[in-house]
């Protein structure tokens, strides 16, 4: 068993602006780990590692751990692989998480790049797009190899015990790009998640914490602001963790790259898709860990089983389950055995504060409408994206204590960014003649890959000119179809008029192109 490397916990200024809530909140700032103690390092397959833990606030006998491996890719390298790809289209499909477009690009499946077509939602479905892509990934696999090698030797040893005989192999690699700069046309953040698909999570850091960006991966025990602590990565830093280590990300300034690797234990490629990831907390569930209990839920394949581990991990004190659960019974029709298990989750948990919230607001007549205010603004505080999108919608109507205010209401939901706000606020504004504010809401939402937002934009174009796209300039015509190409990215249902309109715009194009080039031949 290695030593420990004890890391140190400091509360750092905030190293941008702090954060300010529309209601004047002001959540403590971020926190970072730095990593000390020199003479306390261990060695891992021969480089020094500090392995760090996060002592979760409810659950005494539990952490959670990681491992940071410093400097495993070089600077020059790092920038080898952005400037291969900084140029690519980055696949924005939605993602699981938080149905915000994902930006990220596949390096590998399985080994290599075929399996890559057979992800659900990819564009490499597409032979077309999969082609185009070969030769630049194949250039960055030929940098990566030697780096996935040293890697997945360190993973082995690092977690020898979980990955077993048959030996963890890397079955997906990604590249992820956060930038809060410029337009915002990336993601900003991945919410607070487990990694339920991976054994190990390896995230190698392709620029630097301080310097390129700020913010950056936090690891948390639990999902608000107050639970989380950033990890000051520089280029080449990797961090190590299993499935049962709360993580996200939130980029504050600059612009953020990371190389991410998901192991599992499948002792070769074609092996990757048919582990049984039940068998990862099997174990330490039956033992009784309150969080393993949770992932074996979620991985179970039946209902039934699905609420037995909930169960025991709620019983166990674990918030995240007892929030689950009470969702589940909720929508089972059980509400007196739902409110119970959200009112304990809700003492830390943000995501049961606004489900308690809201389980009164759909009931029927809201006995504390106050009170139902007061859990939507708690979690609001504490980044809870939903409660923000419905604290904004309470102060528009007018409801408990939360005044009728539009511009505090406006303000809460571009707090919260989610989609649905931003286009919610996008209706308010333009009802109130402020198209101009309107539509810049709408060409951000729509460049971060939101398909009806993309939609909408193209349909402000053929607004122009009441639909005529003979009437339209080729510069709109250009125009109209990148949003176009933005809404299919985003594998956002197409209505017909879209399709049609995709469709008479492509043609209209086609038929300039012919025309100059026969004027070119003349």
């Amino acid at each position: 068993v290695l030593p420990l490397l004890a890391l140190l916990l400091l509360l750092l200024p905030s190293p941008s602006s702090p954060r300010v809530l529309p209601d004047g909140f002001r959540p403590d700032p971020p926190r970072f780990f730095v990593f000390g103690a020199e003479d306390n390092a261990t060695e891992l397959a021969g480089r020094r590692v500090s392995r760090g833990k996060l002592q979760w606030k409810y659950l005494p006998d539990r952490h959670a751990e990681f491992t940071v491996v410093p400097d495993l890719v070089d600077g020059p390298t790092a920038n080898q692989i952005i400037s291969l790809l900084e140029h690519e289209q980055f696949d924005m499909d939605l993602d699981t998480v938080d149905g915000l477009a994902t930006f990220e690009y596949y390096l590998e499946k399985n080994g290599g790049q075929e399996a890559i077509r057979g992800i659900p939602g990819k564009p490499d479905a597409d032979p077309s797009i999969a082609s185009a892509r070969a030769k630049t990934r194949a250039a960055v696999a030929k940098i990566v190899e030697p780096i996935m090698e040293t890697l997945t030797e360190i993973v082995n040893i690092a977690h020898n015990k979980a990955c077993g005989k048959r030996r963890c192999i890397p079955c997906f690699s990604l590249i992820r790009r956060y930038a809060a700069n410029g337009e915002n046309t990336n993601r900003t953040t991945h919410d607070t998640h487990f990694d339920e698909q991976a054994l190990v999570t390896a995230v190698i850091s392709l620029t630097t914490h301080g310097k390129d960006f700020t913010g950056g991966l936090y690891v948390a025990t639990g999902r608000g602001y107050d639970s989380r602590h950033f990890l000051p990565l520089t280029v080449g830093d990797v961090v190590l963790h299993q499935s049962d280590l709360l993580h996200g990300v939130e980029v504050l300034t600059g612009v953020r790259w990371s190389w991410i690797i998901w192991f599992k234990n499948a002792g070769v490629p074609e092996k990757c898709d048919s582990v049984d990831r039940r068998k990862w907390t099997q174990r330490a569930a039956k033992q009784g860990d309150p969080v393993a209990q949770y992932l074996h839920a979620r991985r179970s394949h039946s209902k039934y089983k699905l609420e037995t581990w909930l169960r025991r991990s709620a019983k166990a004190g674990f918030r995240m389950a007892q929030n689950e659960l009470g969702v589940l019974l909720r929508d089972r029709g059980e509400p007196t055995f739902a409110q119970k298990w959200l009112t304990s989750a809700a003492q830390s948990e943000p995501d049961a504060m606004l489900n308690l919230a809201m389980m009164r607001l759909r009931g029927g007549a809201d006995e504390d409408p106050d009170g139902t205010i007061e859990l939507l603004r708690k979690a609001a505080h504490l980044g809870q994206a939903d409660a923000m999108t419905n604290l904004g919608v309470a102060h528009y109507k007018g409801y408990g204590n939360a005044k009728k205010d539009i511009t505090l209401a406006l303000a809460w939901w571009q707090a919260s960014a989610r989609p649905e706000a931003t286009m919610s606020a996008v209706s308010v504004l333009r009802g109130g003649g402020k198209n101009e504010e309107a539509t810049k809401l709408l060409r951000a939402l729509g460049l971060k890959g939101h398909p009806e937002a993309c939609n909408e934009m193209l349909r402000l174009i053929l607004k122009t000119v009441d639909g005529r796209i003979s009437d339209l300039t080729i510069d709109d015509v250009q125009e109209g179809l990148k949003w176009a190409k933005l809404a299919s990215a985003a594998n956002g249902k197409i209505p017909d008029d879209i399709r049609s309109y995709q469709i008479a715009l492509q043609e209209r194009l086609t038929a300039h192109k012919h025309a100059l080039a026969s004027k070119s031949e003349l």
